[in-house]
């Protein structure tokens, strides 16, 4: 007898099971069987699929190519397919991109390609990602791949949070309301607290008695804006209005966006002056009168007061010694004025003096 090797070639190449029948034949001899057998791949062992994006950083609208790669040195005599899945621990959302499908690598090929496309927002958020897994029918290993979505809403202008007072002027004892707005249809995904200061530029003698506003205000995830008061307090103080420089600062990711708002605060305290004194003041006399602020209120600078003869005096002002100036001093709620009439060593009718305060 004789023992005879058959040994199939390794072709690289996968593909099904092959079957291999070889006739014997002999002048003058008969066979028992022909010789008859199974021929298996193994190829298919060795082999793996790489998945890979180019680029693996796209911004939001734009696309990657995710390419599968047949690896081990093989091809494959039919068509391989790679179905894709997203990934649980992708951070992106559904929404944030077109539908994952199939890979085909042809036939001799080693590599095939699908085109994946992310959508554009108007959110400002964190870069996402989409971790992508591949399956295939054959049972070849498959590697996944990432791809980061970065912000392209994130402009430094999209990221710009801007004052707005509903009214440029408030009176003391009054509100003025004002909103920290993000740009038209931006949102954010994240809740963005914004600083709020009395800047430089302010009218220096403005504290925290005559206006109040808060230290903070937040825009909340998913909303454009916030709005908030900004309140005058009254003070019995008469002074000149008063300017607000409210300062914002806050970090929006990343970016530190400011901004400043003018208020101007006008003064609303009772500016009546009372005067009382005597109604008849004798001939070398002294008649005090007094010019007298509402209760509790100053004013923050002097208040001088003219004094006009009324056409309907039949006193003259040279019946008096002298004009007396009046003057309500800084911090002072009222001043005493004397009126001496002069002596003129004249009989005559009662005399009556008008003088209009201004």
């Amino acid at each position: 007898f004789v023992d005879v090797d058959f040994k199939p070639g390794d072709d690289d190449v996968i593909e099904a099971l092959e079957h291999l029948t070889l006739v014997p034949s002999a002048s003058g001899f008969t066979f028992s069987q022909s010789v008859s057998f199974d021929i298996t791949d193994q190829d298919l062992a060795g082999a793996y699929i790489i998945l890979s994006a180019s680029p693996a950083s796209v911004a939001e609208g734009g696309s990657t190519v995710i390419t599968a790669t047949l690896n081990g040195g093989v091809t494959a005599v039919n068509n391989l397919t790679v179905t894709l899945s997203k990934n649980g621990s992708s951070t992106a959302g559904d929404s944030e991109h077109d539908a994952l499908g199939t890979i085909t690598i042809n036939a001799g090929a080693t590599t095939g390609t699908f085109t994946l496309t992310t959508n554009s927002d108007q959110l400002l958020e964190a870069s996402e990602t989409v971790v992508i897994d591949g399956i295939n029918a054959q049972g070849i290993t498959v590697t996944g791949t990432t791809v980061t979505i970065t912000d392209a809403t994130g402009t430094s202008a999209n990221k710009t949070i801007t004052l707005t007072p509903a009214t440029a002027t408030v009176a003391e004892g009054g509100v003025v309301k004002i909103k920290a707005i993000l740009p038209t249809g931006i949102t954010s995904t994240q809740d963005i607290t914004v600083t709020l200061t009395k800047a430089a530029g302010s009218t220096a003698t403005l504290d925290a008695a005559d206006v109040m506003f808060p230290a903070t205000v937040t825009i909340l995830a998913g909303a454009n804006e916030i709005e908030f008061d900004v309140t005058a307090n009254t003070d019995n103080l008469i002074e000149i209005s008063e300017l607000l420089k409210l300062a914002s600062s806050a970090t929006v990711f990343g970016y530190t966006s400011t901004n400043e708002a003018d208020i101007t605060i006008t003064d609303a305290t009772d500016k009546t002056i009372t005067v009382t004194g005597p109604a008849t003041i004798a001939e070398g006399g002294t008649g005090t009168y007094r010019f007298s602020l509402p209760v509790g209120v100053t004013s923050v600078s002097p208040i001088t007061v003219t004094l006009t003869r009324d056409g309907s005096s039949t006193a003259a002002l040279a019946d008096l010694q002298s004009l007396p100036t009046v003057m309500i001093a800084a911090g002072d709620n009222f001043v005493d004025v004397d009126f001496k009439p002069g002596d003129d060593d004249v009989i005559e009718a009662l005399e009556h003096l008008t003088l209009v305060p201004s």
